[in-house]
C-alpha cells in the first residue's frame, strides 16, 4: 500500500509543481515551437527545390531519349 500512497503523492505533487511553473516555461515551450515550424518551413523548401532539380533531370532525360529515338541511333553516341 506505501508504494501506491508514494506514487499518488509524487503524481499530485508532481501536477502542482507543473501548475505553478508552467507560466515560466510558456516562454521556453513557445521558442521550441517556433524553432520545430522554422525547422519544417527550411525542410519543406530544400525537398520542393531537390524535386523541381529531379523534375528537371527526368525532362531533360526524356528529351535525350527521344532525340537517340529519332535520329536512328539506338546506342545514345553523339559523334
Amino acid at each position: 500500500m506505501t508504494g501506491r500512497k508514494s506514487a499518488y503523492f509524487w503524481g499530485a505533487a508532481s501536477g502542482v509543481a507543473f501548475a505553478l511553473f508552467a507560466p515560466m516555461l510558456r516562454p521556453a515551450a513557445r521558442s521550441a515551437v517556433k524553432g520545430g515550424i522554422r525547422v519544417g518551413r527550411y525542410a519543406k523548401k530544400v525537398a520542393s527545390n531537390v524535386k523541381e532539380e529531379f523534375e528537371d533531370i527526368a525532362v531533360e532525360a526524356q528529351a535525350d531519349l527521344d532525340r537517340e529515338e529519332n535520329s536512328g541511333d539506338p546506342s545514345g553516341s553523339q559523334a
